[in-house]
C-alpha cells in the first residue's frame, strides 16, 4: 500500500512495508486455507488508524462485497492468560460478544457463522502475553475447522512493542522513489524524505507528526528541527526508561534498547548488527554529549541508504576516472608502494587485501593495477588537471563516506560538482 507524506518541502509517496503479508495472509483466508494466527507489530499507531487499515485491506482481499460487510475489524482486548485453561473460552466470548456460555458452545456457534461468512478476529495483546494468547489463538482456529473443514477464519493479533518471533511490522513504512503528481522531483524533498525516515527508524506514526521541517535546502535548519522532534519523544519516555538510557554503558546498551523496542527495526532493510532508532540516538547525544556510548549512538546517525547511494555514484565515477588516466609526467619519483608493476606483481602473487577480496572473474579478471589499486594511487599517476578537477574532491568524499560519517545537503552538491567535472573529460 501507498500513502502520502505532505511536509512543507514536498509530498513524496512513502510504501507501507507489513501490508502485503496482511494482504497475502487474508487472500489465503478467503480460499479457504487454513492459516496461522496473524502476528502484527503496530508501534504506536493508533487503534483508529489499525481499525481503517484493517478495514480497507479486508476489502481489498475480500472476493466479494458482501464478505467485507460480515466482518468487524474493530480491535478487541485479547483475554488476560491469567487462566490458561480458560483462555480458549475467553478470546472466544470476546470474539462472538457473549458474556456466557462454555467453550464448545462457541466453537458451534463460530463454526456456524463461518457457513454465512468469513469470520476474522482482530485482538489487541499485551507483549508479555503473546505467547499464551497465540496459542490459545491457534487451538480455537484449529477447532473450529475440525467442525467446518471450509470455513474461512482467522485471528490476527496485534502488539504495540516488538514480541519474540517474527512479527508483520504494520507500523513500518519508507519512501518509495516517486513524487506524487509530478515527474521530476525536487532532489531536496526526496534528501528530507530519506532522512526522515532513517530518523523514525521507518515509524510511519512518528513520520507523520513530523510536520515542521524546512521547506527550503537548509541542512542546519533539518538538523534542528529533527533534534526537536527527538527531544519531545524522548520526554515523552517514561522516566525510569530515560534514566536507564542516559546511564547505559557501552556493554548495555543494546539490551537497554531491545528491552524498550527502541533499536532500528529490521523491515526498514537494516542488516547490519543491532543499532539504536537514530532519533534515540540524537535524543541521548544532544542530552548528554559525554554518553559512556557515545561512539555508538553517533553511527546511528549517518542516513545509511543516503550515505549507500552517494557512495555508489561515487564509485562510479571512480571507475569512469580510471579509464581517462594519462600518466603525469612530472610526477616525482615511485617508490614501491606506488610503483604499478610492483602493485600488480604482488596482485598476481596472491598478496593484499585486493587479491584476498576480489571476486575472481577467471577471463575478466584485472589486467592491470589501474583495474584495482586505490584512488590515492590512482591520483598519484594522474594528470594534474584530472587529479585537480576530479579524483581529489572524489577521493575526500568517497573516505568520509566509507568510515560511516554523517553527511548531509553538501556531499551531493559536492557530487553534482564532480559528476559535472567528469563529463567534461569525455
Amino acid at each position: 500500500m501507498i500513502e502520502r507524506l505532505s511536509l512543507p518541502c514536498g509530498d513524496w509517496l512513502w510504501r507501507r512495508i507489513g501490508l502485503p503479508p496482511v494482504t497475502d495472509w487474508l487472500q489465503r483466508l478467503f480460499a479457504a486455507q487454513p492459516v496461522a494466527p496473524l502476528l502484527v507489530a503496530a508501534g504506536a499507531t493508533s487503534a483508529e488508524a489499525l481499525d481503517a487499515l484493517l478495514a480497507q485491506e479486508v476489502r481489498r482481499a475480500a472476493p466479494s462485497p458482501e464478505l467485507v460487510e460480515a466482518i468487524p475489524c474493530a480491535l478487541s482486548p485479547a483475554a488476560s492468560p491469567e487462566q490458561p485453561q480458560a483462555l480458549d473460552t475467553e478470546l472466544l466470548r470476546t470474539w462472538l460478544g457473549a458474556p456466557g456460555g462454555d467453550r464448545e458452545h462457541h466453537l458451534g456457534r463460530l463454526a456456524s457463522a463461518c457457513a454465512r461468512a468469513a469470520q476474522i478476529a482482530w485482538f489487541e495483546v499485551p507483549q508479555a502475553d503473546v505467547s499464551e494468547v497465540h496459542e490459545a489463538a491457534r487451538r480455537v482456529l484449529n477447532a473450529v475447522r475440525a467442525l467446518a473443514p471450509e470455513a474461512c477464519v482467522g485471528v490476527g493479533l496485534l502488539v504495540r512493542g516488538r514480541p519474540a518471533g517474527d512479527p508483520i511490522p504494520l507500523d513500518q513504512a519508507w519512501p518509495t522513489d516517486a513524487a506524487p503528481d509530478v515527474t521530476d522531483p525536487d532532489p531536496w524533498a526526496r534528501y528530507v524524505h530519506l532522512r526522515l525516515a532513517w530518523h523514525v527508524g521507518g515509524q510511519w506514526a512518528r513520520a507523520q507528526d513530523a510536520t515542521r521541517l524546512p521547506r527550503i535546502a537548509d541542512d542546519g535548519a533539518l538538523s534542528q528541527a529533527l533534534d526537536a522532534l527527538s527531544a519531545r519523544w524522548f520526554d515523552a519516555l517514561p522516566p525510569a526508561t530515560q534514566a536507564a538510557l542516559v546511564e547505559a554503558d557501552p556493554d548495555r546498551l543494546e539490551m537497554c534498547l531491545a528491552e524498550h523496542n527502541l533499536l532500528m527495526d529490521r523491515a526498514t532493510g537494516w542488516m547490519g548488527p543491532p543499532m539504536p532508532t537514530p532519533w534515540v540516538a540524537r535524543a541521548l547525544l544532544c542530552r548528554v554529549a559525554q554518553h559512556p556510548a557515545r561512539r555508538q549512538l553517533r553511527a546511528a546517525e549517518a542516513c545509511r541508504p543516503w550515505n549507500r547511494e552517494l557512495l555508489d555514484r561515487c564509485l562510479w565515477l571512480e571507475a569512469l576516472a580510471r579509464d581517462r588516466l594519462v600518466p603525469d609526467e612530472e610526477a616525482p619519483p615511485r617508490d614501491n608502494a606506488l610503483d604499478r608493476d610492483h602493485i600488480f606483481t604482488r596482485f598476481a602473487q596472491g598478496w593484499g587485501a585486493e587479491a584476498r577480496f576480489m571476486l575472481d572473474q577467471h577471463e575478466a579478471n584485472p589486467l592491470e593495477p589501474l583495474d584495482f589499486h586505490s584512488l590515492g594511487q590512482a591520483g598519484y599517476h594522474a594528470s594534474r588537471g584530472l587529479r585537480d578537477s576530479l579524483l581529489t574532491g572524489l577521493r575526500h568524499l568517497r573516505n568520509v563516506l566509507a568510515h560511516g560519517h554523517a553527511v548531509g545537503w553538501a556531499a551531493h552538491e559536492e557530487l553534482e560538482r564532480l559528476e559535472g567535472a567528469a563529463v567534461r573529460l569525455r
